[in-house]
C-alpha cells in the first residue's frame, strides 16, 4: 500500500493533544506510520510537499516533521513536478 500523506497530516501529532480531534487523529496517524516502519506501507513525498514543509516556521516542529518526511519516505512523485513545469511553460508561451 502507498500511503501520500499532505503537511497538515506530519503536523498533526505535534498539535495540542488535549483536543479530541487532534488527539484522534494523531492516533490514526501514528497507526500508519508504524505500518510503514513495520514494511506494510510505503510513504510517498512529492517537491510540493517539501516545498510546504520550507514554508513550515523554524523550530522543532518543523525539524521533527522534517525528520519524518525524509526519514520514512522512500519515493518520490515526480510526474506531479514535470505537469507543473510543463504548466508554466504553456502560461509563458500562451
Amino acid at each position: 500500500m502507498r500511503l501520500y500523506f499532505d503537511n497538515n497530516v506530519y503536523n498533526r501529532p505535534f498539535d495540542d493533544q488535549r483536543i479530541a480531534r487532534n488527539r484522534s487523529e494523531a492516533q490514526a496517524i501514528e497507526e500508519l506510520l508504524r505500518r510503514v516502519v513495520a514494511g506494510d506501507a510505503q510513504l510517498v513525498s512529492s517537491f510540493v510537499l517539501e516545498t510546504e514543509h520550507s514554508l513550515l516556521p523554524q523550530g522543532v516542529r518543523r525539524a521533527r516533521v522534517g525528520a519524518l518526511i525524509r526519514g520514512l519516505t522512500k519515493e518520490s512523485v515526480r510526474q506531479l513536478r514535470l505537469f507543473c513545469e510543463g504548466l508554466k511553460r504553456w502560461r509563458i508561451s500562451g
